[in-house]
């Protein structure tokens, strides 16, 4: 028997942003908050293995623990926010709230629902805004219990089995602070929770003030718990052909608690005109309650088989592996904050749910306030996507073992495909998940490792791929791009090429130069496609890295010279149009460094 524990931990801070905006120059971005993120994670793992009499035991667990908090300036939602009006102007009165009621009001006309009251700022005349600079505080903390126990027989015949449990329990909490400096600078108070009996039952991660200007608040955790029991048995046909059977049935249970609580904090919910501040002040914090909300959704529990069938073939004293696959896989689904009760999309009594009440019917919209595309229900759950995966595949080595040539032939089909957007202006101010449609992927990929004398050694991998959307659910096909689009960041072609020279440089010293090529064909940057984020192509590109060094063998010291983008190509990693900016994310440019390692053993 053996036990091997292994721990890793890591503390990461940066500064600033990955992205650039072209309209402002190359590698430039306006920001006006600072952004920074500290993330700092703790794993430790355990793996205990031996055997009884014919049978192999491995048992294997982890427990992760992962911090995360990051600044991030939202400035750009002004440009997009559906109420930042009320956040940061003057001041939306009259018909909101369906006059100063409660509920939406579904009759409302745009034209007095969107009244300013501009006498806040001294000049009736004028409709004053205080600065649009927002930033988010995000906080995370991410716990992962895992646990597998697999049993596998070493029968000297031709059938051997396999089998096992496996167990996870993981919770993300998150607390979210969205904070505007203009209701700060008018003197407005921030959110608190504790004034509203909304929030009374609410699960919390934060239930006081966290800054002086937080206006608006995600809190919630998420928790998934699963159970899994996966068997296979393998049968050698032949000393040469092998087929395998394998299923996993898993449990899963998704849960969503927390709440989300706002305070549109220029906007006054009441008004009396013989008060001189005209009660712009307002005491008054609203929100949703996750868990009352979804109480009769939770915990949203999936189960399911999914299969594997796998074939080799390996002649007699040949070395190449010809094998064959096909396997299943999935994602869980979640909820849909933004379809809540409490906000009005949804009212049982004109069917716009289904009987199970979870998801939308096609037939009915949602109030026509609640949404700018008529016709579109939010679901209160997105289901699972899944994708059933067909590949023949390849192993062999060649030239006497100098040449390793590996490859597969795949076709994937992609069901169901979960797309998530952002689109304050018509469908929600909070992000969404739905499912979209179907995809169809097919393939070729391979490898190739040559080891042309004792010195040099050739390196190539390349991946050919055709991808389409051949289904888009006409429930969502005002957001997901057209049948027949490719899928998002695939590109068609991609390859990398590498060759390294080694040689005796003498004092028991080794030396070494490599050069490194890679390219990414012309990509489609998302599968979201709105009149106000059009999807677009992004340029393939090539990138060449290239290196220098010695070693030391006895010593264990090495020194090394590289340059990284030698040419200072500018890749379009991806093109977003968040806030609907465009920016593009891109690689590091031409850098020049050093380094040195040193082998303790």
């Amino acid at each position: 028997w053996s036990l091997m524990v292994q721990h890793t931990a890591q503390s990461l801070s940066t500064e600033g942003v990955f992205d650039y905006d072209p309209s402002i120059g190359d590698l430039e971005v306006s920001r006006f908050s600072d952004d920074f993120l500290d993330d700092q994670f703790s794993q430790t793992a355990w793996t205990l293995e031996g055997s009884v009499g014919n049978l192999d035991l491995v048992y294997t667990g982890a427990f992760l623990d992962r911090d995360v908090t990051a600044n991030i300036d939202y400035t750009g939602y002004t440009n997009i926010g559906a109420f930042i009006s009320g956040y940061q102007c003057e001041y939306l009165v009259g018909g909101y709230y369906n006059g100063l009621g409660t509920g939406y009001n579904t009759d409302y006309d745009p034209s007095t629902f969107y009244t300013f009251d501009p006498t806040i700022g001294g000049d009736a005349g004028v409709i004053e805004c205080g600065t649009p600079a927002n930033a988010a505080r995000i906080e995370n903390e991410n716990t992962r219990w895992t646990h597998e126990l697999r049993i596998a027989t070493n029968w000297d015949g031709r059938l051997n089995m396999q089998g096992g449990v496996f167990f996870e329990d993981f919770e993300i909490l998150h607390v979210g602070d969205f904070n505007y400096q203009a209701p700060m600078d008018a003197g407005f108070s921030p959110i608190d929770i504790r004034t509203s009996g909304t929030f009374d039952n609410s699960e919390a991660n934060a239930r006081g003030l966290l800054t002086d200007s937080t206006q608006f608040r995600n809190d919630n955790t998420r928790t998934e718990e699963q159970t899994a029991v996966f068997g296979e048995i393998t049968l050698d046909v032949t000393d040469s052909l092998s087929v395998a059977v394998g299923a996993r049935y898993y449990d899963l249970d998704y849960g969503f608690t927390g709440y989300g609580a706002w305070r549109y904090g220029n906007r006054p919910l009441f008004i009396d005109d013989n008060d001189p501040t005209n009660d712009i002040r307002p005491a008054l914090t609203g929100g949703r309650d996750y868990q009352t909300n979804f109480a009769e959704l939770q915990p949203l529990n999936v189960t399911d088989t999914i299969m594997r069938f796998t074939a080799s073939w390996q002649p007699e004293n040949s070395d190449t592996l010809i094998f064959a696959t096909w396997s299943e896989g999935y994602r869980p689904p979640g909820f849909n904050r933004a379809a809540a009760q409490k906000g009005g999309q949804y009212n049982a009594a004109d069917q716009n749910i289904r009987d199970d009440g979870t998801n939308c019917g096609n037939e009915v919209a949602i109030n026509s306030n609640a949404s700018g595309f008529p016709g579109y229900c939010l679901p209160y759950v997105f289901d699972s996507d899944s994708l059933e995966n067909m590949e023949l595949g390849w192993k062999t080595t060649l030239a006497d073992g100098a040449l390793r040539f590996n490859g597969s032939i795949y076709k994937i089909d992609w069901k169901d495909i979960q797309v998530s957007q952002f689109d304050s202006q018509n469908i929600s101010i909070l992000t969404i998940v739905d499912n979209g449609g179907d995809a169809e992927i097919m393939g070729i990929e391979g490898d190739l490792v040559w080891a042309v004398s004792d010195q040099l050694t050739l390196y190539a991998a390349a991946s050919f791929n055709d991808t389409e959307l051949v289904f888009v659910d006409p429930a969502f096909d005002i957001v997901v791009a057209d049948a027949g689009s490719m899928l998002p960041l695939t590109p068609e072609t991609q390859l990398s090429m590498r060759a390294r020279y080694e040689w005796d440089a003498g004092n028991d010293l080794g030396a070494h130069w490599q050069l490194g090529y890679k390219h990414a064909g012309e990509a489609l940057n998302s599968i979201v496609d709105t009149a106000d984020e059009p999807n677009t192509m992004q340029d393939s590109y090539g990138i060449v890295d290239a290196s220098i060094g010695v070693e030391n063998y006895s010593d264990g010291w090495g020194v090394e010279l590289f340059v990284s983008n030698l040419t200072d190509e500018r890749a379009q990693l991806h093109i977003n149009r968040q806030d609907f900016i465009e920016r593009v994310t891109t690689n590091r440019p031409r850098t020049i460094g050093l380094r040195v390692s040193y082998d303790v053993n």
